[in-house]
C-alpha cells in the first residue's frame, strides 16, 4: 500500500480502544453493585464517565468502519488492507 498514514485518525481509533476496554473493565469487574447502590461520591461518578465514554467509544468506533468500507468501494478485503 503506498498511501500515506493519517496518525490523527490512528490516534484516534487507539483512543476509543482504550475507552472501549475500560468499559469492558466497569462492566465485567463486579463494579456494577458500586453504580446501583452507593450514593452519588467522585468514584460512582468516575465509573458512570468510564461507562457512558466507553458505550460511545464502541459506537464511534463500528461508525468509523463504516466510513472507511464506503470509503473503498465497500470491498472489504481493501477495508481489512487499509486498517492494518
Amino acid at each position: 500500500m503506498g498511501g500515506t498514514r493519517n496518525s490523527n485518525l490512528e490516534f484516534y481509533r487507539v483512543l476509543l480502544m482504550l475507552a472501549i476496554v475500560a468499559h469492558h473493565y466497569v462492566v465485567n469487574s463486579g463494579l456494577m453493585p458500586i453504580l446501583q447502590d452507593e450514593p452519588l461520591s467522585f468514584k460512582k461518578w468516575f465509573l458512570l464517565f468510564v461507562w457512558y465514554v466507553g458505550k460511545d467509544g464502541h459506537k464511534l468506533f463500528r461508525f468509523d468502519y463504516r466510513i472507511l468500507y464506503v470509503q473503498v468501494g465497500n470491498n472489504m478485503a481493501k477495508v481489512l488492507e487499509v486498517s492494518a
